[in-house]
């Protein structure tokens, strides 16, 4: 809302989540996108990556297992 075009969103030790942080990723993915930037997330926890290949969400976010992984090329 504030005009950043770029976001990372870090997971952390994240390792459970509930469908609602799901929707809040994609919601986020899509207002970047309209507001015509990246966003990316940094999820370093293997457990949590597993439940986003699962539900597909993977292959609509872009996922990375570190931070700095995630900030390369922004």
């Amino acid at each position: 809302d504030e005009g950043a075009k770029k976001l990372v969103v870090d997971t952390g030790k994240t390792a459970v989540v509930g469908s609602w942080f799901l929707g809040h990723l994609l919601m986020l993915q899509h207002r970047a996108r309209l507001a015509g930037g990246q966003f990316r997330v940094c999820c370093p926890e293997a457990g949590l990556r597993d439940v986003l290949r699962v539900t597909k969400l993977d292959q609509l976010l872009a996922v990375y297992p570190t931070l700095d992984a995630a900030l390369a090329g922004f």
